[in-house]
């Protein structure tokens, strides 16, 4: 083991659009993070957005329906100050800062009964493409960048009023 290296893996990138009060951000973060703000800044919609990872994941009581129903359904998900998108896009990247990262995106919306469905679904590992549905065309497999999600690291990091300091 090479010193200084840790051998956990966590989430090291945070993208979304269109997620409650975030109408976009992308956040990498360290091995270890603060998340200060003052209220109402998106603290805890950020938090959410692991525990609805972690719920959609879930074997027992979870998967994607009931994470989306837990939180008042994509309504009540959907940020306000994106009106002309109706989808919300999310991606997670984990890593441990020796091995390639496996990147997880999403892209959900509500068909007319309002029942979560997911319009687009990706998996990479590394460079490596393992789940890509529906196919999507090559060159543009980026799903949150298709509703304006910047795919560079954020200039500074301030979110809405929250300061990301790692």
């Amino acid at each position: 083991m090479t010193a200084g290296v840790d051998k956990r893996t966590r989430v090291t990138r945070l993208v979304t659009g269109n997620w409650r009060n975030f109408s976009r951000f992308d956040v990498k973060l360290a091995p270890r993070a603060f998340l200060v703000g003052p209220n109402a800044s998106g603290k805890s919609n950020f938090l959410d957005i692991l525990k609805f990872l972690r719920d959609g994941a879930s074997p027992v009581g979870g998967g994607l329906q009931e994470a989306v129903r837990r939180r008042g359904g994509i309504s009540a998900l959907r940020c306000l100050a994106a009106r002309g998108e109706p989808d919300i896009a999310l991606r997670v990247s984990l890593g441990n800062g020796s091995e390639e990262e496996w990147t997880r995106e999403l892209r959900l919306t509500a068909d007319r009964r309002r029942t979560p469905r997911v319009q687009q679904e990706g998996v990479l590992h590394g460079s490596r493409c393992l789940l890509d549905r529906p196919d999507i065309t090559p060159g543009s497999w980026s799903l949150p960048c298709a509703i304006g999600v910047p795919t560079s690291p954020p200039a500074d990091r301030k979110v809405s009023g929250a300061a990301w300091r790692a």
